[in-house]
């Protein structure tokens, strides 16, 4: 039976095996081609195909500048506008690239379903679709795109609410990130994104973290010495609020641990001046951006996740982390703190601990509270096991398709 065509459009997807992009929208993708063919429209990137099928997704990449200079895309758009100002210039031409592009796939592959991912500007432009060419859109807020559209002061309300009313159904990951829509839209528009709302955030492949792992071989291979692991695991970015963790380590009373932190990004050299300021060069460990079976082995060889998210002063902040789905899928105590969607799946004292944002002596008392009260940390370990199960890919997968099914 030959199966009906899904168009996904996005600026966050995985260039090659093993790249630093984050791979939720591939996952999701490939959840998803199990019941449609699914066509995946991204920016190009220097050096790859146009067009190329990976993983039975059919891939095709639009150019949105002169190909040596395209550096919006991929590493947030926020965060590369941010470091560089003037790829803001670049905006425009990726928007108008995207919307031309997709136009032309839904015409040429008869499209009859496009899923954006983010809110702005792709779906917008599935919501232009929708409108003038009479396709079924949905799309996905994470959100930082939410707060991204905030910025344009002129037309931010006139684009929310074009989307909403040009859209079929609205996913969101978190609550958060429907909050941050309804407060965007005018008032006409609230009872409307309340209605096509639907709450599904991303997912984890529980079963990657249900392998068994000889801790003190591997403590051997990665060279620790200390009982202790306190692990940290994404972008090196201001929203991640990594310094903070490094201010808790001299804190911490118990001294036979060490931090380890898996990834990269534009805060790296500013930690590590931070970590030399208060002589912890031997309680840091920088393993750089880690993936596959090495960043699984870090996650069941920890004893503590910490992910002390913050929210900026630009007002980004985290839609829903999928690390802190795959702690609880690994079973290890979380101390996070309480900004975005994070509440949405960590209760206080049941499966994690939440903190106050900013707060290094909060995660200094709570990593020593952890580490001296066993039971509780024991506790915390079967529940966020328990919590894990409803956000493995499959059934996130099966919750997608079952939107797009009914609306075509």
């Amino acid at each position: 039976m030959k199966k009906d065509k899904l168009l996904v459009i996005a600026t966050t997807f995985p260039r090659w095996e093993n790249d630093k992009e984050a791979t939720f929208v591939k996952d999701l993708c490939k959840e998803q081609s199990k019941d449609f063919e699914v066509h995946v429209l991204v920016p190009h990137y220097k050096n790859l195909k146009l067009r190329e099928k990976v993983d039975n997704l059919y891939i095709h990449r639009f150019v949105y500048f002169f190909p040596r200079y395209q550096k919006l895309a991929y590493g947030g758009i926020l965060p590369n506008i941010k470091k560089n100002r003037l790829l803001i210039f670049q905006a425009p031409f990726l928007f108008i690239s995207m919307l031309f592009n997709t136009m032309k796939i839904i015409k040429k592959e008869k499209i009859r379903i496009i899923h954006a991912h983010w809110f702005f500007p792709q779906g917008l432009i599935a919501a232009i679709c929708n409108k003038y060419l009479k396709t079924k859109s949905v799309v996905t807020i994470h959100a930082g795109c939410v707060t991204g559209l905030s910025n344009i002061l002129v037309l931010k309300r006139w684009i929310s609410d074009f989307t909403v009313k040009n859209t079929d159904v609205i996913i969101s990951v978190s609550n958060f990130g429907k909050e941050l829509l309804e407060s965007m839209v005018s008032k006409k528009i609230k009872e409307i994104v309340k209605k096509k709302t639907k709450i599904i955030p991303m997912g984890v492949y529980t079963k990657d973290f249900k392998i068994k792992i000889n801790k003190n071989q591997l403590k051997k291979k990665y060279k620790i010495k200390q009982k202790t692991i306190i692990l940290f695991l994404g972008r090196l970015a201001e929203k991640k609020g990594v310094k903070y963790l490094i201010k808790a380590l001299p804190l911490i009373k118990n001294k036979d641990y060490i931090l380890l932190i898996g990834g990269d990004g534009p805060l790296k050299k500013e930690l590590q001046v931070l970590i030399d300021k208060h002589k912890l060069k031997d309680k840091v460990k920088f393993l750089g951006y880690i993936t596959g079976k090495e960043k699984i082995n870090f996650i069941l060889l920890s004893d503590i996740l910490a992910i002390p998210s913050i929210i900026t002063k630009e007002g980004d902040t985290e839609g829903l982390p999928v690390t802190i789905m795959e702690g609880t899928a690994a079973g290890l105590p979380i101390i996070t703190t309480n900004v975005g969607g994070i509440k949405d799946i960590i209760k206080n004292n049941q499966n994690g601990i939440l903190i106050q944002e900013k707060n290094p002596k909060q995660i200094a008392e709570k990593i020593d509270y952890l580490i001296n009260n066993k039971k509780f940390a024991q506790k915390i370990s079967r529940n966020a096991l328990m919590t894990s199960k409803g956000y493995d890919w499959e059934r996130i997968g099966e919750k997608n398709i079952k939107l797009l099914k009914k609306l075509i």
